[in-house]
């Protein structure tokens, strides 16, 4: 499925670009009015798949220069796909709850109050993250980036919520061996080193990002050995989006190149994280059947390599 499979095929269509009228006409536009429109002028700036996008989508909180830039800014943060994105962190959140209920079940018989610990390889300005850390007051999260702004704002909105004793931020490539195999090193009593490994993962928005399965594989890898015996997974997948080639067409990501997403199938997605030593447990979907997450747990077998 990596190299031959619909979702790659397409994927390698999309990073070709024959003219297109309509497309060029809606870049030209953008270009020269989107800064009336607040989350507009962020994308271009920052890529629309950039931390600071994705902040204004989860506000929703119409803004622009004048009335037409916040009725220009309303239409779009009301597009489909960011209806998703929306729906998106509210399941993260519904099965980060489940997960950590049951973290907690497992931790009751500790002499004090268990402080379950979370991992976020790719965390943008961490939204979700910090809405957990909020309402569970005893998580600590390890929330890393590969962007040194990204971390800056991870940083500042611990500073605000006066939480810094609970989050550590740190400047890491999700899809290097190297930001997971610090764990490996630091002991080799086996127990020592799984009390100091996470209870709860969370990859989301990131593998869709990269068509090379080879990158998830991984990045799903070195969270098996960053987690806890029977730890937890949530995980993001976009098996489909109504909109795929005109966002590859019009939008720049946070690299400054075209937007192309892979839309992997959820089984193949799901193969992934099974090769890589997790067993599904759960999923949600949205109702236009865009973004999945789904949560799985660690499997400690001695099959698993």
């Amino acid at each position: 499925a990596h190299m031959n499979s619909a979702s790659k095929d397409k994927v390698d269509r999309l990073a070709i670009k024959p003219f297109n009228p309509s497309f060029a006409i809606t870049r030209f536009a953008m270009q020269k009015f989107g800064h009336v429109s607040d989350a507009i002028a962020t994308g271009l700036e920052h890529g629309f798949d950039s931390g600071h996008s994705l902040d204004h989508v989860y506000y929703n909180q119409p803004s622009g220069q004048n009335k037409f830039g916040q009725a220009v800014d309303k239409f779009y943060l009301s597009n489909i796909g960011w209806q998703g994105i929306r729906i998106r962190r509210e399941h993260i959140l519904e099965l980060a709850r489940e997960a950590l209920a049951d973290i907690e079940d497992k931790n009751q018989s500790s002499t004090k109050p268990y402080q379950p610990k979370l991992l976020d390889i790719a965390s943008g300005h961490g939204f979700y993250a910090f809405d957990l850390l909020t309402e569970f007051t005893k998580l600590h999260a390890e929330l890393r980036d590969y962007e040194m702004h990204n971390i800056q704002a991870l940083q500042a909105k611990a500073e605000q919520l006066e939480i810094t004793d609970r989050v550590m931020t740190c400047q890491k490539d999700a899809f290097d061996p190297a930001s997971y195999s610090y764990l490996q090193k630091e002991s080799d009593n086996t127990k020592g080193l799984d009390d100091k490994k996470f209870d709860i993962a969370i990859a989301s928005g990131v593998f869709e990002l990269f068509s090379d399965n080879t990158l998830p594989a991984t990045a799903l890898a070195g969270i098996y050995d960053s987690l806890k015996s029977d730890g937890y997974l949530l995980y993001t997948n976009q098996p489909w989006h109504p909109e795929q080639e005109f966002i590859s067409k019009t939008l720049n990501n946070h690299r400054g190149s075209s937007w192309v997403m892979r839309c992997r199938s959820q089984a193949e997605m799901d193969q992934l994280v099974e090769n890589a030593g997790f067993k599904k447990v759960a999923m949600r979907i949205d109702r236009f059947g865009i973004f999945t997450v789904s949560l799985a747990i660690k499997v400690t077998s001695t099959n698993h390599e």
